[in-house]
């Protein structure tokens, strides 16, 4: 005969989404029942937060851009290789992008020596010129005030590149005066350092060609001898088709080293003139202008921040301390059981023989 079904078992199963919800809504009682601490808390670090953001002295930013000149990348040796089929590449294109200028004001060599030049920033009634680490007021020996120096400039300093290829340099500082001679003296490094590279370039150049000129006119003497030798020897010549060929051969030495003469001494001249050039390579767009008012400190984006994370540690505090009363409470529970086992020890020990019986739960016990 079969079980009644009514007998059979009920088997409850919890959904898990009630589970989820009952823990929300636990979550949720707890934190509005520790309202008031997570209002202090929130309120509290948004406090430091504004107060530390107060505090901190103002800077100053000086912005100036400009963009590179699209010269000529090609060295007048190079064209002079071009015209025998040799090619040579341009070593100028990489130096003429943006991207190198805005690389090359974060370089060791130009960032160190604006660090040693020597500005004026008011100081009392007057104003005072000093190197950037006595302004920035540093301390160690030389060098390592140098390095610190270098170090804060190129922390303080910020380039950004337009789609047009316009360079823009920002550069921060504690004073305004001081932000402004900071720019300027990068843009001064950076042209300085196009005109010794260029002016270097074309000295090499210069004593290359200076040198290929007296070559090319030794073998230019030795073709124009070998020609007038070969006229006072043959003068009857149009009875002879081999000397007619011998004399176009020689003719033909001639004018090609007529020609690299030519070619090498224009190359000669041009580089004279790109040794002594000095016009710059930089196009400044804007220069760098005296900043007039502070940069933006962020007081309140930051005490919004401190708000949320105060709100955020407040609620895990909150949390930490319900737990904390609960397991208080479990262990209240605990140490009333702890105290019944005790006293059922004692009463088990003064009658031995009671351990040998039937086992009764002990809180049942009298």
């Amino acid at each position: 005969m079969s079980p009644s079904l009514s007998n059979a078992p009920v088997v409850v199963l919890q959904d898990e989404p009630l589970a989820e919800e009952s823990l929300l809504l636990r979550l949720t009682v707890v934190l509005l029942r520790r309202r008031r601490l997570i209002s202090r808390a929130a309120f509290a670090v948004g406090a430091i937060a504004a107060a530390a953001t107060l505090l901190q002295s103002r800077s100053y930013t000086s912005t100036s851009t400009f963009m590179p000149q699209g010269g000529n990348s090609r060295s007048s040796l190079a064209g002079l290789a071009a015209q025998f089929g040799v090619a040579v590449p341009a070593g100028g294109e990489v130096a003429q992008t943006p991207g190198f200028y805005a690389d090359l004001l974060r370089s060791h060599g130009v960032l160190q020596q604006v660090a040693q030049s020597a500005y004026e920033v008011p100081q009392g009634a007057k104003g005072v010129r000093r190197t950037l680490a006595d302004v920035l007021e540093l301390r160690g020996d030389s060098l390592t005030r140098l390095e610190r120096a270098v170090d804060l400039l190129r922390a303080s300093l910020r380039t950004s590149i337009s789609a047009s290829g316009v360079v823009r340099l920002d550069v921060r500082a504690r004073q305004p005066a001081l932000a402004q001679q900071l720019n300027a003296r990068l843009l001064d490094a950076l042209t300085q350092f196009n005109l010794e590279r260029r002016q270097s370039q074309a000295a090499a150049e210069r004593r290359f060609a200076e040198r290929r000129l007296a070559e090319i006119g030794d073998s230019l003497h030795v073709a124009e001898n070998a020609l007038a030798s070969f006229h006072l020897q043959n003068r009857g010549l149009s009875g002879s088709p081999l000397l007619r060929l011998q004399e176009d051969r020689l003719q033909r030495n001639v004018s090609m080293q007529q020609s690299i003469y030519t070619t090498v001494a224009q190359s000669y001249e041009q580089s004279k003139m790109e040794e002594v050039r000095d016009t710059p390579v930089l196009t400044i767009i804007e220069p760098a202008a005296m900043p007039v008012r502070p940069d933006s400190r962020g007081t309140v984006l930051r005490t919004l921040l401190g708000l949320i994370l105060g709100a955020v540690a407040g609620a895990a505090l909150a949390l930490w301390l319900e737990s904390l009363n609960q397991l208080s409470t479990r262990e209240a529970h605990v140490y009333d059981e702890l105290v019944d086992l005790r006293g059922a020890l004692f009463r088990d020990l003064r009658r031995p023989w009671r351990l040998l019986g039937r086992s009764t739960p002990t809180s049942a016990a009298p």
